[in-house]
């Protein structure tokens, strides 16, 4: 032993538990009813862009939850979403993408 004291991380609050349940559940929702029927709008390479990013988003989720965060994943989730909206609807505009 060093004699390093360490410290532990503060237990997480009730709210703030819930919050991360709650976002997280958003968070998959938006993987499983808007990321992985992309296929029927978007074009391979579009499908393709969309789930890489949504892993992205998913690694940074787990950090959010290491992090002792688990509340910002509701922020994640809508942006998630928006992302997903944002995406689809310039590739309806400019690129022509429709189911």
């Amino acid at each position: 032993m060093t004699g390093a004291a360490t410290t532990q991380p503060e237990p997480l609050t009730t709210g703030s538990k819930v919050w991360g349940v709650i976002g997280g559940v958003a968070f998959l929702a938006t993987g499983l009813f808007m990321y992985l029927p992309a296929r029927l709008v978007a074009p391979t390479y579009g499908v393709v862009l969309l789930w890489v990013v949504w892993l992205l988003l998913a690694a940074a989720g787990i950090v959010l939850i290491r992090a002792r965060r688990p509340g910002k994943l509701v922020l994640l989730a809508i942006a998630s979403a928006l992302l997903w909206f944002a995406v689809m609807g310039v590739g309806d505009v400019a690129l022509g993408w429709s189911a």
